[in-house]
C-alpha cells in the first residue's frame, strides 16, 4: 500500500499528516489525491468514514501553495460546498490541521453566525472558503463572494444536499462558476439528479467508487445488548463507569432525551455534553470543541451530528436508541474506527425494538446476537 510520502504532496503537508498520526491513506485518498493533483475533475462515491475530506483537501492544499497569489477583496480561491454547519466546521478545521505551515487563508460560513464578522473576513481575499448553500447565496447575491478567480470547486455529500432541498442554491452557485476551473464532487450515492448535476459540473472526470462503509466495518466490533427502555440511562452510566471511557458519542432519538440524558450524566459525575438542532450555535461548537480535545468524554447527540463529524480518536458509539431510518445506522457507528483504527459500536435493544434491529441487520448484511447485561 502507498503511503503518503509517495504521492509527491508538499513537505509542510507531510508534516502535518504525521503530527496527526497519518502515514498511508485510506482507499479513497489513495485512489483520488493523484488525480486531483493532475488537475483532472472527479467524482467519487463513497460513504462518510472513508476519509473522503482529506481525499480533497489534502491535494487542494498541495495546488493553492503552488499557484498562491494574492487575492482581491472578497474573491475567493477554492469552494467547498457541504450540506451542514457542523460539516462545514469539520471541513474548515481539516484545511487548517493538514494546511498548518502553509500559510493559506480559510474560513467556514454557514447560517447562525454573525453575517457582518463573515463579509468582514471575505473583504480579505480567501483562499479556501467552506460555506453550506444557504449562506452562499446570500452572500453570493450581495457580492461579497465573488467567484471569478475560483480555481477549484467542491461539492461533498451531494446526495444529502439534494435531500435536504438545496437544489435552487446549487444552481445559482453553478451559474456563478467560471468556466476555467477544476471540479470534485462527492456522494455517498449516485441517483440520477446527482448525475446531472455531475454532468453539469465536471469535464471528463475520474470516477472512483468505494465499497460502502457497512461492508467495511471490520475494525467495528458491533455488540448489542438487550435492555428496558427505563434501564438504558443506568446500564450506560454503569458501563461508563465499569471501563472509565474517555470518548464515547451516545445517540438518542429525541432532543428532549439528549437533554435529559447529558442532565442525568453530569448528576453522576460524568463529564458529558449534548449536540442537537435547538442548541444555539455558539454552545454546539463549544460542545464539540470541549469533546474534541477531551475535556467532555460523552457527546450526546441526535442524528444531526450522525453525518459529517470528523473526531480523531472516537472509541465507542453507543445507540442509546435505534435510528430512525435504517442508513443512520451505518453513519452513527462510522463515528469510531476511523481511519484504519479500531472501534467499539454497542446498541442498546429494547424489548420493542428488537424486531427492528433484526430488520437493520437483516438489510445492511449484518449478525449481531443479542446479549442481556450482566446487572
Amino acid at each position: 500500500m502507498a503511503e503518503f510520502k509517495d504521492l509527491g504532496l508538499s513537505p509542510h503537508i507531510l508534516s502535518a499528516l504525521e503530527k496527526k498520526g497519518y502515514t498511508q491513506p485510506t482507499e479513497i485518498q489513495e485512489q483520488a489525491i493523484t488525480p486531483v493533483l493532475q488537475g483532472r475533475d472527479l467524482i467519487a462515491i463513497s460513504q462518510t468514514g472513508s476519509g473522503k475530506t482529506a481525499a480533497f483537501s489534502v491535494p487542494l492544499l498541495h495546488l493553492i501553495k503552488e499557484s498562491k497569489r494574492k487575492l482581491n477583496p472578497f474573491h475567493v480561491r477554492a469552494l467547498i460546498i457541504v450540506p451542514t454547519r457542523e460539516l462545514a466546521m469539520q471541513v474548515e478545521e481539516s484545511f487548517k490541521q493538514y494546511g498548518k505551515g502553509l500559510a493559506l487563508s480559510t474560513m467556514a460560513i454557514y447560517g447562525g453566525h454573525s453575517r457582518k464578522q463573515q463579509v468582514q473576513k471575505l473583504a480579505k481575499g480567501i483562499q479556501i472558503l467552506v460555506a453550506t448553500p444557504g449562506r452562499l447565496v446570500d452572500l453570493l447575491e450581495d457580492d461579497y463572494v465573488i467567484l471569478d478567480d475560483l480555481k477549484y470547486f467542491v461539492l461533498d455529500e451531494a446526495d444529502r444536499m439534494l435531500d435536504m432541498g438545496f437544489k435552487n442554491d446549487l444552481d445559482k452557485v453553478m451559474d456563478k462558476l467560471p468556466s476555467e476551473r477544476q471540479s470534485l464532487l462527492f456522494s455517498a450515492t449516485m441517483p440520477k439528479p446527482v448525475e446531472e448535476i455531475a454532468r453539469r459540473t465536471l469535464v471528463n472526470p475520474h470516477r472512483i467508487e468505494i465499497a460502502p462503509v457497512h461492508a467495511r466495518h471490520e475494525g467495528i466490533r458491533q455488540m448489542a445488548y438487550l435492555v428496558e427502555e427505563e434501564m438504558k440511562a443506568d446500564f450506560l452510566l454503569k458501563f461508563l463507569k465499569d471501563r472509565h471511557i474517555k470518548s464515547i458519542i451516545v445517540f438518542v432519538k429525541t432532543k428532549s432525551q439528549a437533554n435529559k440524558l447529558e442532565r442525568y450524566l453530569k448528576e453522576n459525575h460524568i463529564k458529558a455534553c449534548a449536540i442537537h438542532s435547538d442548541r444555539d450555535q455558539r454552545q454546539r461548537v463549544y460542545n464539540l470543541k470541549e469533546f474534541q480535545k477531551g475535556a467532555m468524554h460523552v457527546l450526546v447527540a441526535t442524528d444531526i451530528a450522525a453525518r459529517g463529524l470528523d473526531i480523531d480518536g472516537v472509541g465507542y458509539v453507543l445507540n442509546f436508541n435505534l435510528p430512525q431510518q435504517i442508513e443512520n445506522y451505518t453513519h452513527r457507528i462510522g463515528r469510531t474506527g476511523r481511519g484504519g483504527r479500531r472501534g467499539i459500536a454497542i446498541s442498546y435493544i429494547s424489548p420493542q425494538e428488537e424486531g427492528y434491529f433484526n430488520r437493520i441487520q437483516k438489510e445492511l448484511g449484518l449478525d449481531i446476537h443479542i446479549k442481556r447485561p450482566t446487572k
